[in-house]
């Protein structure tokens, strides 16, 4: 809120900041998707002096030496991400950290996101597989306990904070404007000194740099340890916010005092002629199942076709139980779904035409006969091989021979017949089974060894 009696700058900036790390302790530069209207690549435009006091990131990745990489910036309506925007991030800010990465062992990279717009992209899952990434999916709705990055975030914003205060409060005893435009975004994370408008004026307090207080090594480090990812212990299992079987439920001793409690009530009403058992009542304790798994399975069967049918990213995490979204079972199952519209958008234009055909041959004796002699079901014959379909406000036999008389001479619908060679190609696609090479990643490995 505006303090009474001081300037406001009444300008603003929207946009979205996307922080990654490694497990290896390695910041990923920041990525900056910020907002324009421009409705096409010619038209959109960015205000420059964001970068005013923008850092490079020190890192190797994939390369052979430590070396600075830029900070990375998108674009689009809103400055959030989507399908495209995370497509083109993937891409351009990621992918091309690690030139050497292949799909051999040693060579791989494994990516961890978030659920969200683009992850279930088949084509950039592909793009990833055939140059050794594996993106893998974050359970949904459990960032607080599974994503490393957002301890990262939360330290991040603690010192963004600290720097906005500097800010405001040098420029409210200066009687300046609060600067709200693309340029401080560089100094509350990156910190410096800032300069106001006048060159000669500045403010002397040294805004923090959060990447250097929150990002270094060490603390990147400690935030893949401390959730269990690196290395991997799995310590986020061990959260209280987590479900757990009654095995290792750190609930336990709790439950059994509540079912103790229970008992002891329902006991003390038995002892006063009361049914206590009708108030007495257990903690439903799951176990955790111990049948025996198969030691292998068919390539494609009931996972991808479960798979198939997983609209939300927490379905398609309880079929697969958080397998990376670019494995076989996603690609195939993408590949199925599009199979399956083939096979209904054939099947609906095989019935249509086998129907039309049926309605010509019926037709076609009726058409030499005198009108005289045509009853009301010869008319309905005619009609619907003129229209495709009876009008359904032709109740009598007047009405129907008169429609016939205005429609006769008009063109027929053009038929196509069914043919041998139609049925053919239907049962071939009726009986289709998906591989691999049918998949978009079939497709990528194709392009990408030529």
């Amino acid at each position: 809120m505006p303090r009474p009696g001081s300037s406001t700058n009444k300008s603003s900036l929207s946009l979205t900041l996307i922080v990654d790390g490694t497990a290896a302790g390695e910041l990923i530069p920041p990525h900056f998707q910020l907002t324009t209207e421009g409705q096409n690549e010619e038209l959109q435009v960015w205000n420059t002096s964001i970068i005013k006091y923008m850092h490079d990131v020190h890192g190797c990745f994939g390369f052979d030496d430590v070396k600075y990489h830029p900070c990375t910036f998108g674009m689009n309506e809103r400055g959030g991400m989507n399908k495209d925007e995370f497509e083109e991030y993937v891409k351009n800010s990621l992918v091309t950290l690690y030139p050497d990465a292949a799909d051999i062992p040693g060579k791989q990279v494994l990516l961890k996101a978030d659920s969200g717009p683009g992850r279930k992209n088949t084509d950039l899952m592909a793009y990833l597989r055939v140059r050794g990434f594996y993106l893998i999916p974050g359970l949904p709705n459990s960032t607080h306990v599974t994503q490393e990055m957002e301890l990262l975030i939360g330290a991040l914003k603690s010192v963004f904070y600290q720097n906005l205060e500097k800010l405001t409060r040098g420029c409210l005893m200066r009687k300046r404007a609060v600067p709200s435009g693309a340029e401080i975004v560089g100094l509350l994370l990156f910190g410096g000194l800032f300069l106001c408008n006048d060159p000669n004026e500045n403010i002397d307090v040294q805004f923090i740099n959060a990447f250097q207080v929150a990002g270094n090594k060490e603390k990147v480090r400690g935030y893949f340890e401390k959730i269990g990812f690196a290395p991997f212990t799995r310590k986020y299992l061990e959260n209280k916010r987590v479900r757990h079987d009654s095995s290792n439920d750190p609930m336990a001793e709790e439950y059994d005092a509540l079912e103790h409690h229970n008992a002891t009530a329902c006991g003390v009403l038995d002892v006063f002629g009361y049914d206590g058992s009708l108030l007495l009542a257990k903690v439903d304790r799951k176990v955790r199942a111990t049948d025996e798994q198969p030691i292998t399975r068919p390539a494609i069967g009931e996972r991808a076709a479960a798979l198939a049918g997983a609209v939300t990213h927490g379905q398609q995490f309880k079929v697969t139980g958080g397998h990376h979204l670019t494995s076989n079972d996603f690609l195939m199952a993408d590949a199925l779904v599009n199979l399956e519209k083939e096979q209904k958008a054939l099947t609906l234009e095989r019935k249509a035409r086998l129907k039309q055909q049926q309605q010509y041959e019926n037709a076609l004796p009726l058409l030499e006969r005198p009108e005289i002699s045509l009853l009301v079901k010869d008319l309905d014959v005619l009609l619907r091989y003129k229209l495709g379909e009876l009008p359904g406000n032709l109740k009598t036999k007047a009405e129907k021979l008169s429609r016939w008389r205005e429609v006769k001479e008009q063109p027929s619908i053009l038929l196509e017949p069914w043919t041998d060679i139609d049925e053919e190609r239907y049962n071939r696609l009726m009986e289709k089974q998906i591989t691999l090479a049918d998949t978009a990643l079939g497709r990528q490995q194709e392009a990408f060894t030529k």
